[in-house]
């Protein structure tokens, strides 16, 4: 925005300390006129500067976790050697958050506390509906790690557990109907029934789902819909106790 002399000649202080306050410009109630005005001069010719050099800058960038399109605002890390890097504020905090380390994800360099402070200011200042947590609180917290480390080691075991169970679980299904009434051995055990052993399964299946329900309810959504699908048309009392389940 230029004023020119005509427009200074109409434009009198309290319109000018109007124009300051709609620009949300700071420390102008004490200036005269021809100071604020030089101001606002200033603040618009700062700000056609900075597009041009964000259009110029973000130019092609990509968030490099996702690979997706970035623009303004977003945060850059520029290491010593290399390439500015982008990301968005929103993948990179959670990023941060679920995995507990504070090391830039391409480089591996490890984040300075003004790298983090600024990246909080971001999530605050631009996302301010998201719950995040602080990163650079997380940095200085070594136990947040740890119990990251501990949760993804649960859920791993866990999560090769019911690979166990899925495959023992669709071999019988896939066996077709066999009498109840005839004793089978299976892993070592004798049962009365295959019906008895797959009961036997299901329970453990439905322990381990609610288990990692309490630790990440995506990964048990995504393994009840596996054992929906086999279990589809052989018993409408498992479908109905895997539906019940509280995720």
């Amino acid at each position: 925005m230029l004023i020119n002399k005509e427009d200074k000649k109409i434009l009198t202080l309290p319109m000018v300390k109007g124009l300051c306050k709609l620009f949300k410009l700071k420390n102008y109630s004490i200036l005269k006129k021809d100071e604020l005005i030089s101001k606002i001069s200033i603040f618009h010719a700062t700000r056609t500067i900075q597009r041009y050099f964000r259009k110029v800058l973000y130019k092609n960038a990509e968030d490099a976790i996702t690979l997706e399109p970035v623009s303004y605002p977003c945060f850059m890390f520029k290491p010593k050697a290399g390439k500015i890097i982008f990301y968005s504020i929103d993948g990179l905090v959670r990023y941060i958050m679920k995995t507990g380390n504070t090391r830039d994800p391409c480089t591996r360099i490890q984040y300075s506390d003004s790298d983090l402070e600024l990246l909080d200011n971001y999530a605050k200042r631009y996302l301010p509906g998201n719950r995040y947590k602080s990163t650079l609180k997380i940095k200085n917290n070594p136990d947040y790690a740890n119990k990251i480390i501990n949760r993804e080691n649960q859920i791993l075991s866990y999560q090769l557990r019911l690979d166990e169970l899925k495959v023992s679980i669709r071999c019988i299904v896939e066996m077709g109907e066999i009498p109840d009434n005839e004793p089978v051995f299976i892993d070592g055990q004798n049962f009365i029934s295959i019906r008895i052993y797959l009961d036997k399964l299901f329970n453990e299946l439905r322990m381990i789902l609610l288990n990692v329900c309490s630790i990440d309810s995506t990964v048990s959504v995504d393994y009840r819909k596996e054992f929906l699908e086999i279990f589809e048309g052989y018993g409408d009392r498992y479908l109905i106790d895997l539906r019940r389940l509280p995720f």
